[in-house]
């Protein structure tokens, strides 16, 4: 099973976010996006509000149909990198990407 993110890869384990509550929110608005645009499998919509707030949280290829599966592989690495660095949260760019797939 392929794991795009983990909330423990940024906070406590790195200094990317200055408290979990950032963040948590950084994925909650991830996953609200790709509910939005009906990416998730039932898995994925159960488990965004419920595991959310747990330090274990993934984002991992079960919680994503084919579509996301695609999008994801495609550009959530970089697409989330940009976004750290700049210190906002941009869905443009996935928006351009998912027109693609």
């Amino acid at each position: 099973m392929k794991v795009y993110d983990k909330l423990k890869w940024h906070y406590p384990e790195t200094p990317v976010f200055q408290n979990k509550e950032q963040a948590i929110a950084f994925f909650q608005q991830v996953m609200d996006w790709l509910s939005e645009h009906h990416l998730l499998t039932e898995e994925g919509e159960e488990l965004k509000d419920v595991s959310l707030s747990g330090e274990d949280f993934s984002l991992h290829e079960r919680m994503l149909n084919e579509r996301g599966i695609k999008l994801l592989n495609t550009c959530y690495e970089a697409w989330s990198e940009k976004c750290i660095a700049d210190s906002r949260i941009e869905f443009s760019a996935l928006e351009d990407q998912l027109i693609k797939i």
